[in-house]
């Protein structure tokens, strides 16, 4: 079901040399895949302990594939060579079997299908998550079509609120929202609910991967979907928060195809609500474009967000503030996730844990 395409050798085990080895890999780790199988398009996510020794033990699996939602526990084994490449065979008690290519950039980074990551976990967490997070999340509905949402909530004994701003199949709401996250279980693994204020409720699996980072898994039947959040911080925000060079990229769905839109693009933020030098190469459903430049402006609102305007009339940009030197934002003309994030070497930089 999976492969990793990285260089052009095809033998994993005898690629040169390095330092890696099974103990390269230990401890507790948060995963998210997405994909399309001879089905339909999936997604899922889970946690596991590696031991250090070539052994996956004390996990748990999620998977959601059209109107279906599976969950089980998990066992398994990996192996890896001295230059981090690898394998890893994953079983769950529902039956099912994940078998991927892995190559390690570190021990808390790990790259599947060259563009998936696993993200280490510090420790066993008994604690509900708490404080102000911004989030992103795109889900893949059967009856509507895809999603993309970008917004910020607070946490505080549990309960939650929020607001958001949501692109259901290019049509574009700023719902407010309550909510609740139960307790995680001793793998980092809980549940939650978002009600918004049009009175929609979201389900999920929330993944806890350290005191500044979760995973969602939608569990909304017939609406697989995956997320992220991150602990905020740098509010109040204005027109001064955002100044700099960024980049950014983007993957998200279009009326034609799920995953047919790919975008990465860099600009210049003066501070005072302008944007300037801008430029981006894109792909959308085979159609290439390239070195596309832009000017614009964007407004920001104290409390978390911003308008920014490309100079097209066909996109408009919502970011969520995680600080000032990064954030997220979704496109208005395809449901499609962004990330920006302050550049400030020159080159593009990826905000880890990520995808």
């Amino acid at each position: 079901m999976f492969c990793l395409a990285c260089g052009s050798n095809t033998n994993p085990f005898n690629q040169g040399g390095g330092n890696f080895s099974n103990a390269s890999l230990t401890g507790q780790y948060f995963y998210q895949l997405t994909g399309i199988d001879t089905a339909a398009n999936f997604r899922e996510a889970g946690v596991f302990t590696a031991d250090g020794n070539g052994n996956i033990i004390g996990g748990r699996d999620d998977f959601a594939e059209g109107t279906t939602i599976t969950s089980g526990s998990s066992t398994g084994s990996y192996r890896i060579s001295n230059d981090g490449t690898g394998v890893f065979t994953i079983s769950i008690s529902d039956g099912r079997v994940l078998q991927l290519a892995l190559t390690l950039v570190s021990s808390s980074k790990v790259y599947l299908m060259v563009t998936q990551t696993f993200d280490l976990a510090n420790g066993i967490f008994a604690a509900t998550p708490s404080g102000t997070f911004a989030f992103r999340t795109h889900t893949v509905s059967t009856a509507q079509g895809p999603s993309a949402t970008v917004g910020a909530f607070t946490i505080a004994s549990g309960t939650v609120s929020g607001s958001e701003d949501v692109n259901r199949a290019g049509a574009l709401s700023f719902p407010t929202f309550t909510g609740s996250f139960n307790a995680p279980d001793t793998s980092g693994r809980g549940t939650g609910t978002f009600t918004d204020s049009a009175n929609v409720t979201s389900t999920f699996i929330y993944y806890v991967v350290d005191a500044d980072n979760l995973g969602f898994f939608s569990t909304n039947t017939g609406a697989p979907g995956l997320g992220r959040a991150e602990t905020q911080t740098g509010a109040p925000f204005a027109n001064t928060s955002l100044a700099g060079s960024y980049a950014f990229g983007s993957s998200g769905d279009t009326n034609v195809s799920l995953a047919g839109a790919k975008t990465v693009g860099h600009f210049t933020a003066g501070g005072d609500g302008t944007i300037s030098a801008g430029a981006f190469d894109s792909v959308e459903d085979g159609t290439p474009l390239t070195n596309i430049s832009f000017t614009g402006t964007y407004s920001m609102a104290a409390h978390d967000s911003a308008n920014l305007l490309d100079g097209q009339p066909v996109a408009r940009f919502l970011p969520h503030q995680r600080s000032e030197q990064s954030g997220r934002r979704h496109r208005r003309s395809s449901a499609s996730n962004y990330f920006f994030e302050l550049d400030d070497e020159g080159a593009i930089r990826r905000p880890h844990g990520w995808l």
